[in-house]
């Protein structure tokens, strides 16, 4: 956690977006020890409002849909994305392309690993 503190440091960072599923963990406790606002970042049909936004993208093994709820972000907002496992990035990409249709310009990415092999 001190690593993605130090990373954050100077950002001016208002709000920590996880993705589903285990991304919730490390969003969960960053937005708690930075007194920022959570934002999930859910696979399709798991967030509990009609109010969000879709992107798909491609998996080793298949094809995913994340969602999120478009009116808890705006353009003012300075957002870190985390997540545990960086592998090909087309969840990252996914969760990126979310953020930026509810309008956020301001975006950094934090993830805990990176699997080098699949470049």
């Amino acid at each position: 956690m001190e690593e993605f503190g130090k990373y954050m440091n100077g950002k001016n960072i208002t709000a920590i977006a996880g993705i589903d599923a285990r991304g919730f963990l490390l969003a969960g406790l960053l937005a708690e020890k930075y007194q920022l606002p959570l934002v999930m970042i859910r696979k399709e049909g798991k967030l509990p409002d009609n109010i969000v936004s879709k992107a798909s993208y491609d998996l080793e093994y298949g094809h995913e849909t994340l969602t999120i709820r478009n009116d808890l972000l705006s353009e003012n907002d300075t957002i870190l994305i985390v997540d545990d496992v960086l592998a090909t990035g087309g969840t990252l990409q996914a969760a990126i392309e979310l953020v930026k249709n509810c309008g956020v310009r301001s975006i950094y990415t934090g993830v805990l690993i990176e699997l080098l092999f699949l470049k």
